[in-house]
Formats: C-alpha cells, structure tokens, sequence
C-alpha cells in the first residue's frame, strides 16, 4: 500500500505536533478570515452611510480571504480525514491513480 495515496502512516496521524500545527494553522486562518471580513464589511457599511473611512483596496483584502480561506479548507479536510480514519469509516484513497478522482 503505497503511503503517498492512503495519507500518512497511524503513528504520523495520532502524532500530538501533527494536531497541534492542524489546530493551530485552522485556528489562525480562521481567525484572518472572520477578521478581514469584519474590516471589509465595516468599510462597505461606512461607504453607505456616507462616513469617511480610511478606504482601501477590496481586491487586497478578497486576494487574503481566498488564500486563508483554502488554506482553511485543506487542512480542515486533512484533520476531517484524520478522524474518519481515527474511527474507521474510511480508508479508501485520497488520490485514485487510475480514474484521477
């Protein structure tokens, strides 16, 4: 069973340092999205009510929320997959080689 398609070995996966930088890296991405989305929204509803606001570039502010936000999703899935596994309810490949699913 190659490692690579099944994702890491059970001694990798109930590692404490695996945990904590999942945790950590899901905690501090989330964290960046729920605080640039507060920023965002209080300058769009300062624009409204017609309040000067410091304004800024909204593009910077969705190019940070879309890279914190996969960042987010990959690891929030990688520790997902940790517990199906942990509990049994999948081992099937991440990556099937021959249909590329």
């Amino acid at each position: 069973m190659p490692r690579g398609l099944y994702g890491p070995v059970e001694e990798e996966r109930q590692s404490i340092v695996r945990k904590a930088y999942l945790y950590l890296i899901i905690f501090g991405t989330v964290m960046t999205v729920v605080t640039v989305v507060t920023i965002v929204l209080s300058d769009a509803i300062s624009r409204l009510m017609d309040v000067p606001s410091g304004g800024g570039d909204i593009r910077q502010a969705l190019a940070i929320v879309a890279v914190a936000g996969l960042i987010w999703a990959y690891h929030a899935f990688v520790l997902r997959r940790d517990v199906e596994v942990a509990e049994g309810k999948s081992r099937e490949p991440i990556f099937d080689v021959f249909t590329c699913t």
